[in-house]
């Protein structure tokens, strides 16, 4: 006996088409809606479903209708609408030995439409696929936690900070659906962090007060790995936790930490070391001084050669002394510029006369080229006298007899001023620039020519220089020359300054 009433409910669904099929296609009853698909002279319990359907879609309608709870198919028909169609025959669970089928057309731009589909769907798959692999290869974590708080999906470098060398976490122990406490407490008995050693209780709340706050953290790892912890809230109540591996970060910090702790202890004890020096070596300037000018009496020549020797070398020394504090001051940021206006054009002749007789006596020319119309520059005067007496030194020293030392300025079309020192000597390789550039460091050319000095003066002009925020050039090629420029930014050109306060 069938159930009671099939055609009675069945009549009741007018669209889609409906019918009741027992075994493996033969129709029992069917809706109105159904008889559009059935010859007129046909009745719906003598048709079995496989004739109303092309040959090569019989296949899979009877697999649809023998398979277990409900599935579908697709089915071009013969005939009916729509003409030459098909049919999406979607069949429910089996009910006291029989299904219920509802037909629903399909368009006739489906079929392209569904392959579009698929090709979409095997496009996000294969997209999917490759950030999972991503993801896997990246040294962070990234977990995502459902609405409920439990794990829904995490990574490798995630799942690999549950192992701490030979404490692995059984594999028995799943991770999937576990809440973000339950995955702490297994951190906990596993011992993979290094914090909570002292109180794991209170290393679990905090975790727990972060996690649900949005807070980050930095977790240091059994492992010895340190970790940024991140919690992130997204949508309908989903968290993410992101966790960045930071060590080598860490690592570089101690380092820079320790680099800047040797630093202020070497120029603390230079700058000490340059103080206790100063008062001896002002009394050798003084008396060397006083025995040059005889003024307790007649000195012999003999002596006061060996006075002057000695003041000069004093000199010297007071020089060195005076550039190590400019270096230690600088490298602890202690250096303070006293800015001022100041004429380029009288900075260059003042420093030109200072040098006039050293590079006569080397049988060099000394020349200017700076334009009476250049601006003024806001700058530390005292500093920058220095970086150019330091170019000019060099360049006098490393340049053979006869040759030319050329200091000039020049205006750029961005509105800064470059100052630069050009000589014709020895000049240097890339190599020699580098070597040059670093404090107590010297070339040798070999000229034959005393070549003294401390090599501070070049790093030094360097730093003063980018401490106006100017750019250092060197340019210089072997026995050929070197130039170097000083590229002043044009916020310090003081356009329209009036020519009356630089005094040329």
């Amino acid at each position: 006996m069938l159930p009671l009433a099939f055609d009675q409910w069945l009549d009741l669904l007018d669209e889609p088409a409906a019918l009741i099929a027992q075994g493996v296609g033969s129709v029992v009853a069917a809706n109105r809606a159904f008889a559009a698909y059935l010859p007129a002279d046909c009745a719906p319990a003598a048709v079995a479903l496989a004739s109303l359907v092309h040959a090569e879609d019989a296949a899979a309608l009877a697999a649809a209708q023998t398979a277990v709870g409900g599935a579908q198919a697709v089915a071009r028909l013969l005939r009916g609408p729509p003409p030459g169609g098909a049919l999406l025959c979607r069949f429910g669970p089996v009910q006291s030995g029989h299904r219920l089928l509802r037909l629903t057309p399909i368009p006739a731009d489906a079929p392209a439409a569904a392959e579009t589909l698929q090709a979409e769907v095997a496009e996000l798959r294969q997209k999917l696929a490759w950030f999972r692999e991503a993801i896997d290869k990246v040294r962070h974590s990234v977990v995502i936690f459902d609405a409920q708080g439990r794990l829904a999906m995490y990574n490798k470098f995630y799942r690999d900070g549950y192992r701490n060398g030979d404490r692995v976490l059984p594999p028995e122990i799943r991770l999937e659906g576990r809440t973000y406490r339950e995955l702490m407490e297994l951190r906990v008995r596993y011992k993979l962090h290094k914090e909570f050693a002292d109180d794991p209780a209170a290393f679990i709340e905090d975790r727990m007060r972060r996690f649900e706050g949005g807070d980050d953290c930095i977790t240091y790892l059994a492992t010895g790995l340190v970790v940024r912890s991140q919690f992130r809230r997204l949508a309908d109540g989903v968290r993410v936790y992101i966790g960045t591996d930071i060590t080598e970060l860490m690592e570089e910090e101690e380092k820079h930490r320790a680099t800047a702790l040797a630093y202020r202890t070497k120029s603390q004890f230079l700058a000490n070391m340059s103080h206790e020096l100063r008062t001896p070596l002002n009394a050798i300037l003084g008396f060397s001084r006083l025995i040059l000018d005889a003024a307790a009496g007649p000195v012999d020549a003999r002596y006061r050669g060996y006075a002057d020797d000695i003041n000069t070398a004093g000199q010297h020394l007071l020089n060195l002394i005076n550039d190590i504090l400019d270096l230690s001051k600088i490298e602890v940021g202690r250096m303070e510029l006293r800015e001022s206006t100041v004429d380029i054009g009288e900075v260059v002749r003042n420093c030109c006369r200072l040098l006039h007789e050293r590079a006569r006596e080397d049988r060099l020319t000394l020349a200017q080229d700076v334009p009476l119309d250049i601006p003024c520059l806001l700058a530390d005067e005292l500093r920058l006298k220095q970086v150019l007496l330091n170019l000019l030194s060099n360049a006098i020293r490393f340049t053979p007899s006869g040759g030319t030392v050329r200091v000039a300025a020049a205006c750029r079309p961005d509105g800064g001023v470059d100052l630069s020192v050009a000589d014709t000597g020895v000049g240097m390789s890339q190599a020699d620039i580098s070597t040059a550039l670093t404090p107590f460091q010297q070339i040798d050319r070999g000229f034959g020519r005393d070549y003294e000095g401390t090599g501070l003066g070049l790093p030094l002009a360097k730093t003063l220089t980018e401490l106006h925020g100017a750019r250092f050039d060197i340019e210089s090629v072997l026995d050929v020359g070197t130039v170097v420029t000083i590229g002043m930014p044009a916020e310090r050109v003081l356009i329209g300054y009036p020519r009356q306060v630089r005094g040329a």
